[in-house]
């Protein structure tokens, strides 16, 4: 009984009131009245497009829809659905992008008013079914389904025992799931004193090794960027590191370090054919400072690795210049194919012949890309699938550019994240099949050169998993989106 006092805020009455007793049941009564008044806290979403379902949440709004109006924006629109806490309509269609004010009324007495900001539809592929939106804000096809029990946002790897196996950012402990994905068992594979694994990213030997690459956080020594002289403290350090497991994720053996300079970050790591394990990391040079890609190989299942040359963009300048962020895929003629996150507009490749000992010089390609990195993978049906920032938001010619500076950058440089695009190959690269948008930011308001460094309004750094044929999940290091789509919804 005290309890539910003070929560009615009646306690403190009772104990200052000194009027009579029919005075006190007045001011109790209001009191009452007032913490159960009807109010609208927030509209989810509270921007988007007609067609789509908005609730309005809030508290007191009864459960009776007969007594409840919503008027949007003029249009008065019956609920198709009321509940004490939320009240859902149907955004209904007007012309033009406006702010519209949103008021609900219960019984015929309005509550406060709330804005609403009003888009012409949005569209993703495939739109036959319709779109809707993620938990995580995204806009998606509705033929895809969210995968919200999956641990962390990736990179996934298929163990030989049918497992999923994944290791999240900054952890010290991996995790397994054996029921695609609702589940997950922890795995302790470092100590948390020594390690954190930064971006990491997974591979199985032909074996069964599992090989995990990463960078060491907890031996991070910040860059401390110089604006005059476009260089970094020598001392800076944030090393790629390997360890494996050749019990399945049981035990795990002693880390290998393989460099001690600064690695930007670690996006992939692959078995080839012939059990060779290829990683593509990153090495921070100075003077000026920029970054380099290069790769290690290792021919016995992740024991010892042998360095690549280093790929190094000539002119780059700035703590965000220079090649960055490569992906890997072995080609049916054996070759490696490495995709290059650059800041010419363009994703750049290159290709070697010794699995990844030696790299050619790096050459544009045809496609058009923001300064984000890219996923890249090979499907059971032999496609190659790539998911990415475009250059600009689908049907936009011009973006605004950051850098030029030689602090981030030597050149202004495109930083679109607000969607991501994918696209397929049925002839090892030479030509894709047209772009699709595949998700793009919805309530987050739009990028601009103001908010350009907010990263939680990005959705980039995907990573791509195959379930089973045919069937996909997409997460992103950004955004949080995790999905799971059909291949041939977009082919």
């Amino acid at each position: 009984m005290r309890s539910n006092l003070i929560k009615a805020g009646l306690l403190t009455i009772g104990l200052v009131c000194s009027m009579t007793n029919q005075a006190c049941s007045k001011k109790i009564n209001q009191v009452i009245t007032e913490n159960n008044q009807a109010k609208v806290t927030s509209l989810l979403p509270n921007r988007g497009y007609p067609g789509q379902t908005m609730t309005i949440v809030g508290t007191s709004f009864g459960s009776d829809a007969e007594k409840v109006k919503v008027d949007f924006g003029g249009i008065v629109l019956k609920p198709t659905s009321v509940t004490d806490k939320a009240i859902q309509v149907l955004i209904p269609e007007f012309k033009g992008q406006s702010d519209l004010e949103v008021l609900v009324s219960i019984d015929g007495k309005p509550l406060n008013k709330q804005k609403f900001e009003y888009k012409e539809r949005e569209g993703v592929s495939p739109s036959s079914g319709g779109t809707r939106v993620t938990n995580s804000g995204h806009l998606v096809s509705s033929e895809m389904s969210e995968i919200r029990k999956v641990r962390g946002y990736g990179p996934f790897v298929a163990l030989k025992d049918g497992g999923i196996f994944t290791v999240p950012e900054g952890s010290v402990d991996a995790y397994i799931s054996r029921d695609e994905g609702v589940n997950w068992v922890g795995v302790p594979v470092l100590s948390a004193e020594s390690f954190s694994m930064w971006t990491p990213t997974v591979t199985v030997a032909l074996d069964g090794t599992i090989v995990v690459a990463f960078s060491n956080g907890k031996e991070l020594k910040p860059l401390k960027w110089n604006k005059t002289t476009h260089s970094y403290d020598p001392n800076a350090a944030l090393p790629t590191y390997t360890v494996r497991s050749t019990d399945g994720g049981r035990t795990w053996e002693k880390p290998v370090k393989l460099h001690s300079e600064w690695t930007g970050m670690i996006r992939d790591i692959v078995t080839l054919k012939n059990g060779a394990i290829v990683v593509s990391t990153m090495k921070m040079l100075n003077n000026p400072g920029r970054h380099t890609v290069l790769t290690y190989t290792s021919k016995d299942q992740g024991k010892t690795w042998a360095a690549s040359n280093i790929l190094d963009q000539s002119g780059a300048a700035g703590d965000h210049a220079g090649y960055m962020e490569a992906t890997l895929k072995e080609l049916k003629d054996g070759r490696l194919w490495m995709l290059i996150r650059t800041n010419f507009d363009y994703l750049y490749e290159t290709f070697s012949s010794d699995d990844g000992k030696t790299w050619s010089d790096p050459q544009k390609t045809s496609i058009e890309a923001s300064s984000s990195p890219p996923a890249f993978k090979r499907l059971a049906s032999g496609r190659l699938v790539l998911v990415w920032n475009r250059l600009y938001p689908e049907g936009k010619t011009d973006y605004f550019r950051l850098g030029g500076d030689s602090n981030l950058v030597e050149r202004p440089t495109i930083w679109h994240r607000d969607e991501l695009s994918i696209m397929f190959s049925d002839d090892e690269g030479k030509t894709w099949s047209r772009p699709k948008v595949i998700a793009k930011n919805h309530l987050h308001a739009p990028s601009t050169l103001a908010n350009a460094w907010d990263s939680t309004k990005w959705l980039s750094y995907p990573h791509l998993f195959e379930l089973k044929p045919g069937v996909i999940w997409l997460t992103t290091g950004h955004g949080g989106l995790k999905i799971e789509f059909n291949e041939n919804d977009y082919l």
